[in-house]
């Protein structure tokens, strides 16, 4: 998971970031998963933002030209498996937790 600025998330933004978030969970109950949040916004924001949504998302810090680069979304998902980009997602075309699992995870 990526964003360049979670200050200047819309409603619609934390709603999608929501519905990551939990795909995100119940994905990990299943699948060994490591998911980051990779942003350049400042520290009390992205602390905010996790105690508003309970993010299982670890914080990491960076330059937001880079991030742009990435992902061109935000807030944008990127799957990598062993340093390698698998695919990158917007807000709106993240998957269900069932396509992420029968199409990216059970392969593994």
């Amino acid at each position: 998971m990526t964003s360049v600025d979670v200050s200047k998330f819309s409603a619609e933004d934390l709603v999608a970031l929501d519905r990551i978030n939990q795909t995100i969970k119940e994905l990990s109950n299943e699948y060994n998963l490591r998911a980051v949040l990779l942003t350049s916004s400042a520290f009390k924001d992205v602390e905010y933002l996790n105690n508003q949504l309970d993010l299982v998302l670890e914080n990491f810090y960076a330059d937001a030209v880079p991030i742009k680069s990435m992902v061109r979304s935000n807030p944008g998902v990127m799957l990598l498996q062993n340093g390698k980009v698998i695919m990158k997602w917007s807000k709106k075309s993240f998957p269900s937790k069932e396509v992420l699992a029968e199409k990216y995870l059970k392969q593994q």
